[in-house]
């Protein structure tokens, strides 16, 4: 099923990402990202926040994940943070 017009390019990026030769790629919740990054066993990660595809109270605001301060944050959809796109665990 196509992704709405209006939805997040960064949602966009994770679903269209073939890495590894696979397809099933999508941008991970809150909770998803917070497991990824208090991870030992996963790192690469850049020192800005991430997006995430948890939606806040706010229309306008979306859930981010900084793993240098392992913190959440409510920004504006108009952000600009990095992606980190993951497959179903």
């Amino acid at each position: 099923m196509p992704l709405p017009e209006t939805f997040a390019p960064a949602a966009v990026a994770c679903r269209d990402y073939k890495g590894g030769g696979f397809s099933d790629w999508f941008l991970p919740s809150l909770d998803e990202l917070s497991m990824l990054f208090n991870s030992d066993v996963i790192g690469n990660f850049g020192n800005n926040s991430y997006w995430s595809s948890s939606q806040s109270d706010d229309p306008t605001g979306v859930w981010t994940w900084n793993p240098d301060t392992k913190s959440e944050s409510n920004m504006g959809k108009e952000g600009s943070f990095l992606v980190r796109p993951i497959r179903a665990f």
